[in-house]
């Protein structure tokens, strides 16, 4: 369901003191970020981005009068896909003596990146002076310590319009109105990474995490489980540490794999990248080597659901509204209890995605 997230409310106008038909006056241009992308890149050998920042909160401060207040002239956010913002207001003086346009790491109320303390980072423009009418900014860009935070933020823009939901919430457990918002906590430096927890429902993730698109989105598939589950976590065995390749428990394997399911389904693609620029290809059959086998190895089950979700389900929405009924702890208990129950097919074609690769029930 493509909504896009909620928009600040506007800021509230400024008692008229001019006529009605003063001109709207518009500050206008395109939010942009430069940053080092593990996708891009050789075998630890990132690649340089320039991009948009999508879906980001903006807002218009300015003074109207020479030696006056500081005031907030107008909100919203930057374009989807291609980060333009407008932001107009209606002056109550010929010319406005100055305004500047400030970008927090936040989108809407549905998702952020916070720094240490927990507060967004955020990214000023430069001031105009004296404007009426329309101005534009050109491109402004995110301030270089702040670039991984910013990729952070527009990566789970990805995610957001793919996210496999029935509301315009995270999750179809959610309802409108009542959503819930992915926060994720970063900061130049970090060592607090890479996990997301359930009792504080946050994102962490390390100094060089935000440069691999799939490790944010990875972590952010942690969170949308826990919200699909309503806050609650199967217990999960022989986990820490656990590697994407190897087996380690069915528990470990289904909360794992699913998050590396829902990088795979955002991305369209089974290689995992790192923050450090490495990858692994984890596309597998039943005579791939250097993959165990089974369910309690997470490549195995993330390779089996985006399979399902591709070649008998139609996409993951159904999926995801089933988890949302049902929490499962296991593949097991998804393929074998839940998906039967709720009416998505376990036929030949859905067993022999399983045996594919290397799970059979």
């Amino acid at each position: 369901r493509k909504v896009t997230p909620k928009t600040p409310a506007p800021a509230k106008a400024a008692d008229a003191s001019a006529p009605a038909a003063n001109a709207q006056t518009c500050v206008n241009g395109t939010f942009r970020n430069r940053f080092q992308s593990a996708e891009g890149g050789n075998w630890e050998a990132k690649a340089n981005r320039d991009e948009p920042v999508s879906n980001a909160n903006v807002t218009l401060w300015g003074k109207p009068t020479a030696g006056g207040a500081t005031r907030k002239l107008a909100t919203g956010m930057t374009g989807n896909g291609n980060g333009k913002f407008n932001l107009c207001y209606t002056p109550t003086t010929s010319t406005t003596s100055v305004a500047w346009v400030e970008f927090r790491t936040q989108a809407g109320r549905m998702w952020s990146v916070v720094d240490y303390n927990g507060n967004q980072y955020a990214t000023s423009s430069y001031a105009l002076n004296n404007i009426s009418g329309t101005a534009n900014l050109g491109n402004v860009y995110a301030n270089e310590g702040q670039s991984r935070a910013w990729h952070a933020l527009d990566t789970l823009n990805k995610l957001w319009w793919n996210r496999g939901s029935t509301t315009n919430c995270w999750a179809s457990s959610e309802q409108d109105g009542r959503c819930t918002p992915i926060t994720v906590q970063w900061y130049p430096g970090s060592t607090d990474g890479t996990y997301w927890t359930t009792n504080e429902d946050k994102i962490h993730l390390a100094d060089n995490d935000p440069d691999s698109e799939h490790t944010t989105v990875h972590e952010a598939g942690h969170a949308l489980m826990g919200k699909l589950y309503r806050g609650w976590w199967p217990q999960v065995s022989n986990c820490s540490p656990h590697y994407v390749n190897r087996a380690s428990s069915a528990s470990c394997g289904w909360t794992e794999g699913f998050a590396d399911a829902v990088s795979f389904h955002t991305f369209n693609d089974t290689t995992y990248y790192w923050g450090n620029g490495a990858s692994m290809n984890l596309a597998n059959d039943r005579s791939t080597s250097g993959i165990d086998q089974g369910d309690a190895c997470e490549a195995r089950v993330a390779t089996a659901l985006v399979d399902l979700w591709s070649q008998v389900d139609g996409g993951w929405l159904k999926s995801n509204a089933m988890m949302a009924r049902n929490p499962q702890s296991s593949f097991r208990e998804y393929f074998v209890t839940d998906r039967p129950a709720y009416g998505l097919d376990t036929g030949s074609k859905a067993r022999g995605i399983l045996w594919k690769h290397t799970i059979w029930y």
